[in-house]
Parts: C-alpha cells; sequence; structure tokens
C-alpha cells in the first residue's frame, strides 16, 4: 500500500512539472503583456474593491447582506489559502528547479515575466482570489456572470505562464476560492431566509 502510495504520488509530480513546461513553455511577447495584464485580476488590492463595488451597486438598496458575505468568504479563502502556504513552504518553479540542478541549466528555461517571487507557492493566492471573486459574483449577482469563472481561469493560467506557479498550486487555490466561497454564499442565504413563525 506504501509503495502504491509512492508511485502514485510521484506520478502525480510528474504531471504537474510537465504541466508546467507545457504552459509556460509556449510564451510570447504579445501574450507576456496579456498575462501580466489578466494576473492584476488575482490581485487582491484590485479585486475584493472591484467585486465589493458591483455586489453593493447591484445590490445598493439591501447591500448589508451581500457585502458581509464578500467579506467573509474572501477572509476564509485567504486565511485557508495562507495557512497553507505558511504550513507546507513549498518553492517556486525558478526556485524549485535552482534546488533539483545546481548548474542552474534548468531553472535558467522557466520563463519569467514580471516580478521574480521567491518563497510559498502552494497554493495560489492569486487564484485562490480571483475564484472567490467569480463565484461571488455569479452567486449572488445571477449565472449570467458566468465568464467570470473564465477569467478566473485566465488568472490561473497566468500564473504558470508568468513561472510563478505549478499547475497545483494553481488548481488547489482554485479549488480552495470557489469551495470555501461557495459554502459562504450558501450559509449565507440559509442564515437570511426568513423563518417559519
Amino acid at each position: 500500500m506504501t509503495d502504491l502510495i509512492a508511485r502514485l504520488a510521484r506520478a502525480v509530480h510528474a504531471t504537474d512539472l510537465a504541466g508546467f513546461w507545457f504552459v509556460n513553455s509556449h510564451h510570447a511577447l504579445p501574450f507576456d503583456w496579456v498575462f501580466l495584464a489578466f494576473t492584476q485580476l488575482g490581485n487582491g488590492w484590485i479585486t475584493v474593491p472591484l467585486t465589493l463595488a458591483l455586489v453593493g451597486f447591484r445590490h445598493r438598496r439591501q447591500a448589508a447582506v451581500p457585502l458581509m458575505t464578500c467579506a467573509l468568504a474572501f477572509a476564509l479563502s485567504g486565511l485557508g489559502n495562507n495557512t497553507i502556504k505558511r504550513f507546507l513552504e513549498w518553492r517556486r518553479p525558478a526556485e524549485y528547479f535552482a534546488r533539483q540542478d545546481p548548474t542552474g541549466a534548468t531553472a535558467s528555461r522557466v520563463h519569467i515575466v514580471g516580478e521574480v517571487l521567491g518563497g510559498r507557492t502552494f497554493p495560489s493566492g492569486h487564484t485562490n482570489t480571483a475564484f472567490a471573486a467569480a463565484t461571488l459574483l455569479v452567486g449572488l449577482l445571477g449565472r449570467r456572470w458566468w465568464p467570470a469563472l473564465l477569467i478566473a481561469g485566465a488568472v490561473g493560467w497566468s500564473r504558470m505562464y508568468l513561472g510563478v506557479h505549478f499547475p497545483s498550486d494553481v488548481v488547489t487555490g482554485a479549488v480552495l476560492g470557489a469551495g470555501v466561497t461557495t459554502a459562504v454564499v450558501i450559509l449565507m442565504r440559509k442564515w437570511r431566509r426568513p423563518r417559519p413563525a
């Protein structure tokens, strides 16, 4: 059983690396700028105020509960994301490959656009924030906001393209952001629902 788990872990890790190289190695200057812009939609300083503004405007007559839902979802998903990061302390791609290959040859192949980030990589905070925001827009503003999920997916893709995250970081950040937010939206709806007399 232990041997099976070890083999499965190696297979998952190999798939993670292969996925990273597939995304990161297919690059061109125009896409550098496109994905550098997309990645900003996972920046909490941009996405959180934008989401609050959209939700607040839509529910302007009764905005307290929807805005509280947003605040709670962002806080809990962000807290969960950062707790995992601090606990695991996995390294970002360039740093990981530099440790695996001391010659620096493998790390030099990583296409990095923008700021060179170090430190914790798992899960992706930008992807977490983007999917939390997209899930809030769909949950609080209606299903017609589903394209927000595609934009969140583009944010996740951008993190690999820019060379700062592995696919596992992105997938976990997306699942955490969407999952926690969905739970918060459902709980807040139940709490808000009038109780029978």
